[in-house]
Protein backbone atom coordinates (compact mmCIF):
# COMPACT_ATOMS: atom_id res chain seq x y z
CA UNK A 1 0.00 0.00 0.00
CA UNK A 2 2.84 2.24 0.92
CA UNK A 3 4.23 1.78 -2.59
CA UNK A 4 1.06 2.65 -3.98
CA UNK A 5 0.71 5.80 -2.80
CA UNK A 6 4.55 6.66 -2.97
CA UNK A 7 3.61 5.89 -6.93
CA UNK A 8 0.94 7.94 -6.67
CA UNK A 9 2.40 11.06 -5.39
CA UNK A 10 5.53 10.63 -7.96
CA UNK A 11 3.35 10.67 -10.41
CA UNK A 12 1.35 13.66 -9.59
CA UNK A 13 4.85 16.00 -8.17
CA UNK A 14 6.31 18.86 -9.47
CA UNK A 15 8.73 16.61 -11.38
CA UNK A 16 6.45 16.14 -14.14
CA UNK A 17 5.72 20.05 -15.07
CA UNK A 18 8.71 20.85 -16.53
CA UNK A 19 7.35 24.25 -18.37
CA UNK A 20 4.32 26.64 -17.45
CA UNK A 21 3.02 26.69 -21.00
CA UNK A 22 0.11 24.45 -20.60
CA UNK A 23 0.05 24.19 -25.10
CA UNK A 24 3.73 22.86 -24.38
CA UNK A 25 2.88 19.99 -22.09
CA UNK A 26 -0.53 19.04 -23.78
CA UNK A 27 1.84 18.50 -26.56
CA UNK A 28 4.24 16.22 -24.73
CA UNK A 29 1.73 14.44 -22.64
CA UNK A 30 -0.44 14.00 -24.70
CA UNK A 31 1.88 12.94 -28.03
CA UNK A 32 3.07 10.29 -25.10
CA UNK A 33 -0.46 9.01 -24.98
CA UNK A 34 -0.40 8.65 -28.48
CA UNK A 35 2.41 6.94 -28.70
CA UNK A 36 1.74 4.29 -25.86
CA UNK A 37 -1.02 3.24 -27.54
CA UNK A 38 0.38 2.88 -30.48
CA UNK A 39 2.73 0.83 -29.07
CA UNK A 40 0.45 -1.12 -27.26
CA UNK A 41 -1.64 -2.01 -30.93
CA UNK A 42 1.74 -2.78 -32.19
CA UNK A 43 2.65 -5.05 -29.46
CA UNK A 44 -0.67 -6.74 -29.46
CA UNK A 45 -0.32 -8.36 -32.80
CA UNK A 46 3.06 -9.41 -32.11
CA UNK A 47 3.61 -10.53 -28.03
CA UNK A 48 -0.51 -10.74 -27.34
CA UNK A 49 -2.48 -9.10 -24.48
CA UNK A 50 -0.27 -9.58 -21.72
CA UNK A 51 2.66 -7.53 -23.04
CA UNK A 52 0.69 -5.13 -24.94
CA UNK A 53 -1.96 -3.70 -21.58
CA UNK A 54 1.10 -2.76 -19.50
CA UNK A 55 2.49 -0.83 -21.95
CA UNK A 56 -1.57 0.20 -22.73
CA UNK A 57 -1.53 1.44 -19.72
CA UNK A 58 1.03 4.27 -19.68
CA UNK A 59 -1.51 6.03 -22.20
CA UNK A 60 -3.89 6.65 -19.20
CA UNK A 61 -1.48 7.38 -17.09
CA UNK A 62 0.38 10.31 -19.67
CA UNK A 63 -3.15 12.09 -19.57
CA UNK A 64 -3.63 11.79 -15.73
CA UNK A 65 0.05 13.55 -15.23
CA UNK A 66 -1.08 16.29 -17.70
CA UNK A 67 -4.31 16.83 -16.40
CA UNK A 68 -3.04 17.35 -12.57
CA UNK A 69 -0.13 19.11 -13.48
CA UNK A 70 -0.80 21.42 -16.21
CA UNK A 71 -1.91 25.06 -14.69
CA UNK A 72 -5.39 24.81 -16.73
CA UNK A 73 -5.16 21.63 -18.88
CA UNK A 74 -8.08 23.11 -20.83
CA UNK A 75 -6.66 26.35 -21.49
CA UNK A 76 -7.94 26.30 -25.39
CA UNK A 77 -11.64 26.43 -23.54
CA UNK A 78 -10.65 30.67 -21.62
CA UNK A 79 -12.28 33.15 -24.11
CA UNK A 80 -10.89 35.61 -22.43
CA UNK A 81 -7.29 34.70 -23.87
CA UNK A 82 -8.67 32.50 -26.77
CA UNK A 83 -11.53 34.82 -28.00
CA UNK A 84 -15.15 33.61 -28.31
CA UNK A 85 -14.91 31.41 -31.88
CA UNK A 86 -11.99 29.81 -30.92
CA UNK A 87 -12.87 29.46 -27.37
CA UNK A 88 -16.15 27.55 -28.56
CA UNK A 89 -13.86 25.61 -30.91
CA UNK A 90 -11.62 24.76 -28.05
CA UNK A 91 -14.72 23.71 -25.86
CA UNK A 92 -16.08 21.51 -28.28
CA UNK A 93 -12.40 19.84 -28.65
CA UNK A 94 -12.44 19.69 -24.76
CA UNK A 95 -16.21 17.82 -25.08
CA UNK A 96 -15.09 15.49 -27.47
CA UNK A 97 -11.52 14.57 -25.42
CA UNK A 98 -12.94 13.52 -22.29
CA UNK A 99 -15.70 12.02 -24.16
CA UNK A 100 -13.43 9.91 -26.00
CA UNK A 101 -11.31 9.01 -22.12
CA UNK A 102 -15.00 7.88 -20.72
CA UNK A 103 -15.70 5.74 -24.30
CA UNK A 104 -12.62 3.93 -24.57
CA UNK A 105 -13.17 2.89 -21.23
CA UNK A 106 -16.00 1.89 -20.72
CA UNK A 107 -15.50 -0.03 -24.50
CA UNK A 108 -12.74 -1.79 -22.19
CA UNK A 109 -14.43 -2.42 -19.39
CA UNK A 110 -17.04 -4.22 -21.64
CA UNK A 111 -14.32 -7.33 -22.00
CA UNK A 112 -15.50 -8.31 -18.76
CA UNK A 113 -18.63 -9.65 -20.36
CA UNK A 114 -16.27 -12.55 -22.59
CA UNK A 115 -14.38 -13.44 -19.10
CA UNK A 116 -15.23 -17.52 -19.34
CA UNK A 117 -14.36 -17.05 -23.51
CA UNK A 118 -10.72 -15.59 -22.72
CA UNK A 119 -10.15 -14.82 -19.26
CA UNK A 120 -6.87 -13.69 -19.06
CA UNK A 121 -7.38 -11.07 -22.38
CA UNK A 122 -10.83 -10.07 -20.55
CA UNK A 123 -9.58 -9.49 -17.69
CA UNK A 124 -6.62 -7.32 -18.40
CA UNK A 125 -8.84 -5.14 -21.43
CA UNK A 126 -10.89 -4.29 -18.40
CA UNK A 127 -8.68 -3.45 -15.95
CA UNK A 128 -7.17 -1.01 -18.58
CA UNK A 129 -10.70 0.52 -19.39
CA UNK A 130 -10.64 1.13 -15.67
CA UNK A 131 -7.32 3.29 -16.51
CA UNK A 132 -9.35 5.31 -19.11
CA UNK A 133 -12.49 5.89 -17.28
CA UNK A 134 -10.17 6.72 -13.85
CA UNK A 135 -8.33 9.29 -16.71
CA UNK A 136 -11.84 10.89 -18.10
CA UNK A 137 -12.76 11.31 -14.16
CA UNK A 138 -9.54 13.27 -13.73
CA UNK A 139 -10.38 15.34 -16.55
CA UNK A 140 -13.75 16.39 -15.47
CA UNK A 141 -12.14 17.37 -11.92
CA UNK A 142 -9.53 19.44 -14.07
CA UNK A 143 -12.28 20.97 -16.20
CA UNK A 144 -14.57 21.72 -13.39
CA UNK A 145 -11.66 23.40 -11.60
CA UNK A 146 -10.66 25.75 -14.08
CA UNK A 147 -13.80 26.13 -16.50
CA UNK A 148 -17.15 25.86 -14.01
CA UNK A 149 -18.85 27.46 -16.47
CA UNK A 150 -18.41 25.22 -19.14
CA UNK A 151 -19.37 22.53 -17.06
CA UNK A 152 -22.92 22.61 -17.61
CA UNK A 153 -22.34 22.42 -21.23
CA UNK A 154 -20.09 19.40 -20.89
CA UNK A 155 -22.47 17.31 -19.35
CA UNK A 156 -25.12 17.96 -21.78
CA UNK A 157 -22.47 17.56 -24.66
CA UNK A 158 -21.21 14.17 -23.34
CA UNK A 159 -24.86 12.24 -23.70
CA UNK A 160 -24.38 12.03 -27.36
CA UNK A 161 -20.96 10.35 -27.37
CA UNK A 162 -22.39 6.94 -26.51
CA UNK A 163 -22.62 5.22 -29.84
CA UNK A 164 -23.02 1.99 -30.06
CA UNK A 165 -20.06 0.23 -31.57
CA UNK A 166 -20.65 -0.91 -35.43
CA UNK A 167 -18.32 -2.66 -37.61
CA UNK A 168 -19.65 -3.67 -41.60
CA UNK A 169 -19.20 -7.27 -43.07
CA UNK A 170 -18.82 -7.77 -46.88
CA UNK A 171 -22.50 -9.14 -47.71
CA UNK A 172 -24.20 -8.41 -44.53
CA UNK A 173 -23.99 -4.83 -43.81
CA UNK A 174 -23.81 -2.65 -40.67
CA UNK A 175 -23.68 -4.82 -37.87
CA UNK A 176 -23.95 -3.09 -33.67
CA UNK A 177 -22.34 -5.34 -31.02
CA UNK A 178 -19.66 -5.18 -28.76
CA UNK A 179 -15.55 -5.78 -30.07
CA UNK A 180 -13.30 -8.05 -27.36
CA UNK A 181 -10.01 -9.26 -27.88
CA UNK A 182 -8.49 -5.87 -28.77
CA UNK A 183 -10.48 -5.13 -30.65
CA UNK A 184 -9.75 -7.96 -33.24
CA UNK A 185 -13.10 -10.06 -32.84
CA UNK A 186 -16.69 -8.44 -32.29
CA UNK A 187 -19.88 -10.15 -31.12
CA UNK A 188 -22.60 -8.75 -32.99
CA UNK A 189 -26.08 -8.04 -31.68
CA UNK A 190 -27.39 -10.32 -34.82
CA UNK A 191 -25.60 -13.22 -32.37
CA UNK A 192 -23.08 -13.86 -34.79
CA UNK A 193 -19.18 -13.69 -34.05
CA UNK A 194 -17.20 -11.78 -36.63
CA UNK A 195 -12.97 -11.43 -36.63
CA UNK A 196 -11.02 -8.65 -38.37
CA UNK A 197 -8.06 -10.27 -40.50
CA UNK A 198 -6.57 -6.72 -41.30
CA UNK A 199 -8.00 -6.32 -44.02
CA UNK A 200 -12.29 -6.28 -43.41
CA UNK A 201 -14.51 -8.26 -41.27
CA UNK A 202 -15.71 -11.95 -41.37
Amino acid sequence: MQQLLAATSFMYSSFWRFTDQNWFMMIVYVGLALFFTYLAIQLLDEWGTIVAVPVGILSPLAIDVYMNNACDPFWFCDFNKMGLLLGIVGAIAAFAMIGILFGVGIGLMKNIFYIFRNPISAILFAILGVFWFCSGCVAIGAFMDNHPFLTFFFFIGLIPTAKTPTIHVDGVGDITGHGYDGGSSFHGDDGNEYHYDGHKWH
